[in-house]
């Protein structure tokens, strides 16, 4: 095992061991020991060293807080049995950091038990006997802890065996209290304010609850709440509220002063209502301001899609520079993006008119009808394997595949001309393959030299611009 700090946290890393697997727990049992009494200085690799004497260790660890500070125990898992029956036999006879077999819980006992309640919104006139008075019914209290704020009275009652022998007790004794108590309305206590009654926890387990409250408030109301911003500046609630009040019933609307101009959330309490409001005031002019609405965004997920937007680009750019290939948002980012486009069409414009003059000049030269064809069967002179007669079914034997009755190519290098082919008329050469119908073939052209054709010239100029 390796021990490393990082930003200041004790760290571990281990070697990969399928023994070590969660499916492999039961067999694991015998060399598992839990270690108790560790002092709170002491780190993983501490516990490696004290222990390492004992034999060979596969995995152990310190258990930790969220803070990363310790708890004062942790857990070893030796190569075999037999090395941890022997650190259990050697480390009784210490003080601190004693090991003991390790006995898994029960699933069943996992839950956990809590007697502890929790109780506020009492009026401030009640004493602590009448609030005693009213939890006893369910149980035996073994305390009662009354504290006041600026709001009203709040305590923590807490259930107990009186024998110290069923620990189930408590927490039922707590659960009868809840369901009993929670949202009645006592006498004396403000117009719509009810007991909240719920089991006690610890601060840090109760903002973590608050969150997970809030965040499921605000998933439920993404379809009813929009974001809205560009509209006017004197406009307030009441200005906002008659404009968009017309599309269905506002739950709430909340108005914000922003760096760039104030924007507001209404919220509505049907979703259908949003969605008429979005469709008819999305970019409507009121005094010469456009307005922009959206729907709201929980502002934690929407951070988590930008960094990963930011990831993603990062990487792209990091893929493309490293493979020197030309990306997307590269030509996309170009200064001069509109223009190029606008004369990459107009070329193409042109090189459609100039194939349709081409192909015109050529029927008319041709008569209006192709050439050189010749009925079936018949033989045309010319060197050996050509004018082959068709046999019967397919195409000539002499050239398979060859269009019956169509010029063979120009052959050079020696290789005749078919007899009865036409030489191209007014200087031009055959089409070549991938060539347009009808264009004129580049000429030659100095060494070094860009091309002749006025269309290949421009496509090189606006290549040019775009890789600059």
């Amino acid at each position: 095992m390796k021990f490393f700090k990082i930003g200041g946290k004790p760290c571990r890393a281990l070697q990969f061991d399928k023994q070590l697997l969660g499916s492999n727990k039961e067999k694991l049992a015998g060399s598992n020991v839990f270690v108790r009494s560790i002092p709170k200085d002491l780190e993983h690799e501490d516990l490696q060293k004290k222990f390492a004497a004992m034999g060979k260790i596969k995995s152990l660890k310190v258990s930790l807080n969220s803070d990363h500070s310790s708890r004062g125990y942790g857990f070893i898992c030796f190569d075999n049995e037999e090395i941890a029956t022997r650190a259990i036999e050697q480390s009784s006879k210490d003080d601190d950091t004693v090991a003991m077999k390790f006995e898994p819980k029960d699933r069943r006992t996992f839950r956990k038990l809590i007697n502890n309640v929790y109780v506020k919104n009492i009026p401030m006139e009640y004493p602590e006997d009448q609030i005693k008075e009213m939890f006893k019914q369910f149980g035996e209290i073994k305390s009662l802890h009354l504290m006041k704020n600026q709001i009203g009275q709040i305590a923590f009652v807490c259930y107990d065996d009186p024998k110290g022998i069923n620990k189930e007790y408590g927490p039922e004794c707590a659960q009868k209290a809840i369901d009993q108590l929670n949202g009645k309305e006592l006498e004396g206590a403000a117009v719509g304010q009810k007991l909240y009654v719920r089991h006690a926890m610890k601060k840090s387990d109760r903002e973590i609850e608050k969150k997970k409250e809030t965040l499921r408030y605000k998933t439920s109301k993404k379809r009813c709440n929009l974001y809205v911003k560009n509209f006017p500046v004197p406009w307030d609630k009441e200005k906002l509220e008659s404009v968009f009040s017309q599309f269905g019933a506002i739950e709430n609307i909340k108005l914000e002063k922003g760096k760039n101009g104030n924007y507001a959330f209404v919220c509505y309490k049907q979703p259908d209502s949003a969605a008429v409001a979005k469709a008819n005031l999305n970019n409507a002019t009121f005094e010469g301001k456009t307005l922009i609405i959206n729907h709201y965004e929980i502002k934690e997920q929407r951070k988590i899609q930008i960094e990963d937007a930011m990831d993603k680009a990062d990487f792209e750019k990091y893929q493309a520079q490293k493979t020197g290939a030309f990306h997307l948002n590269d030509l996309t980012s170009h200064p001069h993006m509109t223009q190029i486009l606008q004369q990459l069409l107009d070329i193409m414009q042109q090189n459609q008119a100039m194939n349709a003059h081409f192909n015109n000049q050529e029927r008319n030269m041709m008569g209006g009808r192709p050439q050189n064809r010749r009925p079936p069967g018949q033989y045309q002179s010319g060197p050996r394997g050509y004018g082959q007669q068709r046999g019967p079914g397919g195409p000539p034997n002499g050239m398979p595949g060859m269009p019956q009755g169509q010029p063979m190519p120009n052959m050079t290098g020696g290789m005749p001309r078919p007899g009865g082919a036409p030489m191209p008329q007014g200087g031009m050469m055959p089409p070549q393959p991938g060539a347009p119908m009808g264009a004129p073939m580049p000429q030659p052209g100095p060494p070094g030299a860009g091309p002749t054709n006025p269309i290949a010239a421009q496509y090189q100029q606006v290549a040019m611009k775009i890789s600059a």
